[in-house]
């Protein structure tokens, strides 16, 4: 099994903080964002396996890790400003310790599927955690 190189890892974080920057469009439409978040991470995932030919299942999960971190990152960064108006430096806090591994493992869970030849199966199971999460998570704050 070939290593990943660095190019790669630094393509999948590249990734991943441009992700949220083409869903911030949607989110001037609707707060529902999480189908057009999983879409996209899905998209820059099947990028990860065909620009850059990622094709073993712990690489591609790697990789997916990689971008699910830092598309979690980015998106709390874009988000922090809004919080900072309607709460406190705490509700970020939360946000971030809580979205980030939530972010990492959607992306995980689709990678994984993507390996098995079940993307549709590992995007359906992305939006459910995803939206059981929401639910869960974000309605407490």
């Amino acid at each position: 099994m070939q290593m990943l190189k660095l190019p790669t890892y630094l393509a999948s974080v590249a990734l991943g903080f441009v992700a949220p920057l083409l869903i911030l469009p949607v989110t001037t439409f609707t707060e529902h964002t999480l189908f057009f978040e999983e879409v996209v991470k899905l998209g820059m995932i099947y990028c990860i396996w065909r620009t850059l030919g990622v094709r073993g299942t712990k690489d591609l999960c790697v990789a997916a890790f990689l971008l699910g971190v830092a598309f979690g990152v980015s998106e709390t960064l874009l988000l922090s400003q809004n919080l900072f108006l309607l709460g406190s430096g705490v509700v970020v806090l939360l946000r971030t310790l809580l979205t980030i591994p939530m972010h990492a493992a959607t992306a995980i869970g689709m990678a994984f599927a993507f390996t098995r030849s079940r993307p549709l199966l590992g995007f359906v199971g992305a939006l459910l955690l995803h939206g059981v999460f929401n639910a869960l998570v974000l309605g407490w704050m």
